[in-house]
């Protein structure tokens, strides 16, 4: 098995292809995905902003992560609904420069998460409350608000190279 066949496989999918030819649904997909995807991106663009200092010291990240199961929630809504958007036009989607370059951007945004959670996060009592904030983890928050628009603009500009 090779891409072809699995983006063939895809494009053959009854209910990717059910989405893509009703009047509602892909519609209704469509406006679930970019809701998902923003509530995703504000809830980690707020963690963000406590990182860089926007929030003040008088919010811990601690509790500002606490909305990070909804986040991952949102993601996995996000995921459902774009794959069910992708699946009719696999093809031309995978060669879109946009798309790819979308699917670039979530992945750095994931590795800086990954070394985030696994490195800096580890001394978070050191600086959650009042602290001075670690210069990586602000470098980590402008990574993540950097890779999360770039993700967002090439996510707009995909219908217009396809």
């Amino acid at each position: 098995m090779n891409i072809d066949d699995i983006l063939t496989a895809f494009e053959e999918w009854p209910l990717g292809m059910a989405v893509n030819e009703s009047a509602f649904w892909f519609p209704f997909v469509e406006s679930v995905h970019v809701l998902s995807f923003a509530f995703m991106v504000g809830s980690i663009f707020f963690v963000d902003l406590r990182l860089l200092g926007f929030l003040g010291k008088g919010n811990p990240v601690r509790q500002a992560s606490r909305i990070l199961p909804f986040t991952w929630l949102a993601f996995v809504v996000a995921a459902i609904s774009g794959t069910l958007m992708f699946a009719p036009a696999a093809s031309r989607y995978f060669d879109n420069p946009a798309f790819q370059w979308k699917f670039v951007l979530m992945l750095v945004a994931g590795i800086n998460m990954l070394v985030f959670h696994f490195g800096i996060w580890r001394s978070v009592d050191r600086w959650d409350y009042g602290g001075p904030t670690p210069i990586l983890a602000k470098v980590a928050g402008i990574v993540s608000m950097v890779a999360w628009i770039g993700v967002v603009v090439t996510g707009r500009v995909v219908p217009f190279l396809t």
